[in-house]
């Protein structure tokens, strides 16, 4: 009986609803995505030999204990081959293709990727490593995904998966928010005028942010609003009592959309909601399912060939996706009357709720239009044209079902998923777990709880080395942009940061967060130009300028340029608020250059 009770409130903290786990690897491949989008457009700059980051210096700055694959070779196109293999594998974990492998191989590149160019990651980026990486020990294919469509033992998943990894990746998430809580312990956030100097961060703040930042008693009581969400966030988020946790969740998510739309953070808002989705109770998964369950969406049955394994998948992977997982999908020939459909119109046969029959393409739409998500899909492959190259198209693979089902039954096996691990593994996740939680404490009490020496290089290759410290202990006090001046070889201006002839301009661009391209660069620059672990980078961000203008203009070589770092206050307001101007030394673009 107190084994029973154990377990039962075991479950009912660390337990994760599998459609929770596939809502959070559907969210996590894709956040993985906007990972590499992120730096796509800046791959030679950030990752090969002739970009502002070389990877010497690199290496002379990391520590031992290292894995990093992006270390290998600095061309473009081998860079290039790695960021597209991580998003082959970012894909395929959305839709549930060989999901542990996948989430693998995703950890693996995005660790790589974060150890290749140090100076432009953020928190989000730690954030979704650690996830990835109590992902790995999970069975998030279990759902709304091909390894669950082709699950050979679909019928006996549980609706609740509850393990060591479950309960470490719930506590990981919960330490984003409580650890951050007590790290912002400076007078700053317990008189409330944190959320208002956050917003006065001109590299951080945007549009929504100036708005925002014209109501100081509403900025005043958000910071107390914003301090205890992350305090309690533990109690809320593990709370047994459904309605309260989604009314945390909630609050948590107006919270990081809030972020979102007025504080330049990057992807940080989105990797947190993606965490949350992991705290979604079944409750609420029930309540969407009754408020779906209409009479076609629950009266629709699929027929196929029964000789035909191939036919048998495809409708088994649009049951997964697109329709409720009790859909009947039945062989034609165990009924005389859609036996002869089926013949008659050469066509597999897909029933309504009314009893009629849908043949070939049209069939296909239909089911589309029974999805919530992409219901309207089938309105455009209704169109005309389209309709007329769908047909085809199902014409196409109906005459080559044959070599089809060789293909898919390498490619696509049935295969039962492994929803337990053994002992070993669990105490392994339990140490891992131990240690991450020992990681955290360790940021709150480095004195009386440091690392030992020994388990910092272990965490740190893993990458479970973390510090929530977010506009902790208190935001920054100034932040501003540059100004970089060059000169040509013949004595004329440049502005060598937009890439234009003349004086660059020292005004105060409109809205500071826009003069950076994007969260990347934003944290780049402002990395190098404090005097910190970065600032050895300055020289090559300064070559990799020189070099960037000689090649647009071979016939107007530059000579020279200075870089001035532009402060402002962050408390400071209005039009007479002081601008600080520090000029680094004039960096002579022949010196620069590198072979």
């Amino acid at each position: 009986m107190a084994k029973a009770r154990m377990a039962s409130w075991l479950q009912g903290w660390f337990g994760i609803d599998i459609r929770s786990l596939a809502a959070f690897r559907i969210a996590l491949g894709l956040m993985h995505l906007a990972f590499i989008l992120s730096l796509l457009p800046d791959i030679a700059v950030f990752y090969t030999d002739l970009g502002a980051i070389p990877r010497s210096t690199v290496l002379t700055l990391a520590g031992d204990w290292q894995i990093n694959l992006h270390f290998f070779n600095g061309l473009s196109l081998f860079q290039g081959l790695l960021f597209a293999l991580h998003g082959l594998c970012a894909l395929a974990l959305t839709i549930g293709y060989r999901s542990r492998i996948m989430t693998f191989i995703c950890w693996l590149l995005l660790i790589s990727a974060v150890n290749r160019a140090p100076p432009i990651m953020q928190g989000s980026d730690v954030l979704l490593m650690c996830l990835t990486f109590w992902a790995v020990f999970l069975p998030l294919g279990v759902k709304w995904g091909v390894d669950a469509a082709l699950n050979t033992a679909r019928n006996t998943v549980p609706g609740r998966i509850t393990s060591t990894a479950t309960a470490a990746i719930l506590l990981q998430a919960c330490y984003v928010y409580f650890i951050g809580a007590l790290l912002k312990n400076h007078p700053v956030w317990h008189k409330g005028n944190a959320v208002g100097a956050a917003l006065h961060i001109e590299a951080f703040s945007l549009l929504g942010g100036h708005w925002l930042r014209q109501f100081p008693t509403l900025c005043h009581y958000l910071t107390y609003m914003v301090y205890c969400l992350e305090l309690f966030a533990p109690l809320g988020l593990l709370n047994r009592a459904h309605q309260l946790r989604l009314l945390y969740l909630a609050m948590l998510a107006c919270m990081h959309i809030a972020f979102a739309l007025t504080l330049g953070v990057g992807n940080f808002p989105y990797v947190s909601l993606t965490s949350l989705l992991l705290f979604l109770p079944a409750e609420w998964w029930n309540y969407l399912g009754r408020k779906l369950a209409s009479p076609a969406r629950m009266g629709v049955t699929l027929y196929y060939d029964e000789a035909c394994t191939f036919c048998k998948k495809t409708c088994e992977l649009l049951r997964e996706f697109l329709l409720p997982g009790n859909t009947p999908i039945i062989p034609a020939q165990s009924k005389k009357r859609i036996h002869n459909l089926m013949v008659k119109h050469h066509s597999w046969v897909v029933e309504d709720h009314e009893g009629k029959p849908h043949f070939r393409w049209e069939a296909m739409i239909y089911i589309i239009g029974l999805s919530p998500l992409f219901g309207w899909v089938s309105q455009v492959l209704s169109l005309g044209r389209l309709l007329t190259w769908g047909d085809r198209l199902y014409g196409l693979i109906g005459d080559s079902r044959s070599r089809l089902g060789t293909w898919t039954s390498s490619l696509l096996p049935y295969r039962r998923l492994n929803l337990h691990t053994g002992w070993f593994l669990q105490a392994i996740i339990a140490a891992l777990a131990i240690l991450t939680g020992w990681v955290n404490l360790a940021t709150l009490y480095p004195k009386n709880m440091p690392l030992v020496e020994n388990v910092k290089p272990f965490s740190s290759a893993l990458r479970l080395d973390q510090r929530w410290n977010m506009f902790s202990p208190y935001p920054l006090t100034n932040s501003g942009w540059l100004v970089i001046e060059g000169t040509l070889e013949d004595g004329r201006p440049i502005d060598a940061w937009h890439g234009t002839m003349g004086k660059p301009s020292f005004a105060e661009p409109t809205i500071i967060a826009n003069w950076y391209p994007d969260f990347r660069w934003r944290k780049y620059v402002t990395q190098m130009y404090n005097e910190g672990t970065f600032k050895p980078y300055r020289p090559y961000f300064e070559g990799w300028l020189c070099q960037r203008w000689n090649r647009a203009h071979p016939n107007e070589p530059l000579a020279s340029l200075q870089v001035h770092a532009m402060w402002i206050d962050s408390y400071a307001t209005g039009p007479a608020r002081t601008v600080n101007k520090m000029s680094m030394p004039i960096a002579y673009c022949m010196a620069a250059r590198r072979n």
